[in-house]
């Protein structure tokens, strides 16, 4: 990870984004290239082309689309591999055991869409993007970690050597400390961090991000007073070792220390989690005011309308920016970051966003390229609003064929 005072250098300069808009812009119907693909279904009922992820992975080649029926799979590990793993189901597939993302390569992608990760994650060394969009990041069990405190302890959400990782519209909740019986009394475990950050770049779009809470102390009584070990509040965000992490939409909060029952002294040297932890060497950056926001489906048939919602503020005219590659690109506070390649990006035309700061639309999804049966847009929102460019959340979307 490059020192954050260079890495803040703005690569695209806004006078390029001007340039680019400064183009008659398309309308809402065009269409656009994106990176083509085959689908492999997951369905652990048996009725599509792999019963768990891992397989899938394993047969898949880059660009290829994932699709994830509802059900309860385990962890698997994709190592430099640009997929797009996606929920297509009303339920949210479940993943239970640890999710690795590792090495992927620059200039390439991989997204995951829709998932509930019950066993957490790690991302590590990736110079490329990795996108997790609607994704739900809880463990339903207490974590017992009593010899170090959160911002030393990395716990189950991790992101390491990491070039453009992206949380959009996600929950990344961090376990609470379990309290464990001690002699006659009981130690408490510090809750763990929501989101662990070290020599990486993250952006976090209109997530919740939330540490554990502490587990409870109780100290033992019987002929003398045994005091237990006393618990931390996990920290929201814990950035470490010259880390980018950038907030729009996104207010993370700290857990609370656990509560202590004493038979001694009753100082409290334990603490409440930080919103984010910041060991000295790592900058923090919040979004543009005000906020702009897309919502639009994980996945869309080629035929059928794409819907979208976009937020923001009374009268801003606003596009949907999208490529088919993924760059991280800082463009200053104001504009905040570009998460797609500069060079091939495409605009569709959305309208003025009304009164209600709401602006719902549709628009027809790319075509398919002839035999191909998935492609992988990313997209964000930009929108012009009283002398100010906006830029919003980034997005995975894939459009598969009509048969799928």
């Amino acid at each position: 990870m490059k020192n954050p005072s260079r890495a803040l250098l703005p690569v695209l300069t806004l006078l390029s984004m001007t340039a680019l808009l400064s183009t008659p812009a398309p309308a809402a119907s065009s269409r656009a290239f994106a990176a083509p693909g085959d689908v492999l279904v997951v369905d652990a009922s048996g009725a599509g082309d792999f019963l768990d992820i891992q397989d899938a992975v394993d047969a898949s080649s880059p660009d290829d689309t994932l699709l994830i029926m509802d059900g309860a799979y385990s962890g698997f590990s994709i190592d430099n591999k640009g997929l797009a793993l996606a929920a297509d189901s009303v339920l949210m597939p479940r993943v239970t055991g640890l999710v690795t993302l590792s090495g992927l390569t620059k200039g390439e992608g991989l997204s995951l869409s829709g998932l509930h990760l019950k066993a957490g994650f790690i991302v590590t060394g990736c110079k490329g993007t990795v996108v997790f969009t609607d994704c739900t990041i809880v463990e339903p069990n207490l974590a017992d970690a009593y010899l170090t405190t959160p911002e030393d302890e990395p716990g189950m959400h991790q992101v390491l050597g990491c070039e453009d990782v992206v949380f959009s519209d996600s929950s990344l909740i961090g376990r609470d400390g379990e309290s464990t019986s001690f002699m006659s009394g009981k130690d408490g475990a510090d809750g763990e961090n929501g989101l662990w950050v070290m020599d990486s770049t993250v952006s976090l779009y209109s997530c919740v991000v939330q540490g554990g809470e502490g587990g409870l102390s109780e100290d033992s009584g019987g002929l003398g007073c045994t005091p237990a070990y006393r618990s931390n509040g996990g920290h929201g965000i814990c950035a470490r070792s010259n880390s980018l992490v950038y907030m729009d939409g996104t207010q993370p909060v700290g857990g609370l220390r656990g509560e202590h029952w004493c038979c001694g002294s009753c100082d409290w040297d334990e603490k409440d989690g930080q919103a984010v932890y910041n060991d000295g060497t790592a900058s923090v950056l919040s979004g543009n005011d005000p906020f702009l926001h897309l919502d639009s489906p994980l996945v869309v048939r080629e035929s059928d309308p794409m819907p979208l919602t976009l937020t923001g503020p009374q009268g801003a005219r606003s596009w949907m920016v999208y490529s088919p590659a993924s760059a991280w690109r800082y463009l200053g506070l104001d504009l905040g970051i570009l998460h797609l390649r500069s060079n091939q990006l495409k605009f569709a035309y959305l309208g003025k966003v009304p009164g209600s700061g709401s602006l719902q639309i549709s628009i027809t999804p790319p075509l398919l390229p002839p035999g191909e049966e998935a492609l992988r847009v990313y997209v964000q929102p930009f929108a012009l609003f009283g002398g100010s460019r906006l830029l919003g959340n980034a997005r995975s979307v894939i459009v598969i064929d009509d048969a799928l």
